[in-house]
């Protein structure tokens, strides 16, 4: 069966879809918690995993009827209206004429949910390294920067304080400057004055 087949197998189509959610199926193992806020998530970007794991299945994949081939005959028989027990049973009948066996259908599922895990730990894997290199080394230069802003900030506080300081004692020295000069000036006018009274002539 080639890749683009297989992965149809996994993107139903929505009338399909209803038809599964309305049987009485128990509930799918291992289900994905929603991603929080921070994570964008689309249906194409699922959809694009969804022909990773195909890819590996395809490449698994035997001569024969065995897993694939039966899902593929019983969505055919969904689309044309039948029920998913009547499209497995009716399925499984006619691929029993071509040697399948229960035990066989069970083994081939085996195999490929262990080919679908092994593919979920080599993607989980990559994805850390990338995580290391994409998110951690971003996260520790930006806490580096943050270091360095609030050693500049105590830094700016600390110019702040000694401007304030010198301004005061620079404003301080000009007002006595001032202070000393209006006294100095009006003694020797005073002194002037007393003169220009007390002593005659020219």
């Amino acid at each position: 069966m080639n890749l683009g087949k297989i992965k149809s197998l996994f993107i139903v189509e929505d009338e399909i879809e209803n038809q599964k959610e309305a049987s009485t199926d128990a509930p799918v193992e291992n289900q994905t918690t929603p991603p929080d806020k921070e994570v964008s998530i689309s249906e194409g970007d699922v959809n694009k995993m969804v022909g990773m794991l195909s890819k590996a299945m395809s490449e698994a994949n035997i001569d024969g009827f065995d897993y694939l081939e039966f899902k593929d005959a019983v969505i055919a028989l969904l689309k044309d209206g039948s029920s998913e027990e009547s499209a497995m049973k009716s399925v499984f009948t006619t691929a029993k004429t071509m040697g399948l066996t229960r035990q066989k259908l069970l083994d081939s599922i085996s195999t490929y949910l262990t080919i679908v895990a092994n593919e979920k730990k080599s993607f989980t894997d990559s994805l850390k390294q990338r995580k290391q290199s994409d998110i951690v080394e971003v996260e520790a230069k930006i806490k580096e920067i943050e270091t360095q802003l609030a050693s500049l900030g105590k830094e700016k506080d600390k110019l702040e304080k000694n401007l304030t300081s010198s301004k005061q004692k620079l404003n301080g020295a000009e007002f006595a400057f001032n202070e000393a000069t209006n006294i100095v000036i009006n003694k020797i006018k005073t002194d002037e004055k007393k003169i220009k009274s007390t002593i005659a002539g020219e």
